[in-house]
């Protein structure tokens, strides 16, 4: 089982500690501390959310938290993904 909890432009540290219960209790439920960040298209060229997603990753490593990156080439939005 996988649960998502995403955020408007990555910004995951708008409220630190609603986030950490949220992830503690999904930890718990689904035995795992592995966080998977999904970056929206084109946030690799946005420096804005890629420095919310760097916070983001520095927030769940304190925590204790092991994070992945998800990637499928959403480079930009006008670029869809390769089939490879």
């Amino acid at each position: 089982m996988e649960m998502s909890i995403g955020a408007s432009g990555g910004n995951f540290d708008g409220s630190k500690e609603q986030l950490r219960q949220y992830l503690e209790a999904l930890a718990m439920e689904l035995g795992t501390r592995r966080v998977v960040l999904y970056p929206d298209a084109g946030a690799v060229l946005n420096r804005h959310m890629m420095l919310n997603y760097r916070q983001a990753w520095e927030l769940f490593r304190e925590w204790g938290f092991s994070i992945a990156i998800a990637w499928w080439g959403q480079r930009a939005l006008s670029h869809p993904p390769s089939a490879t």
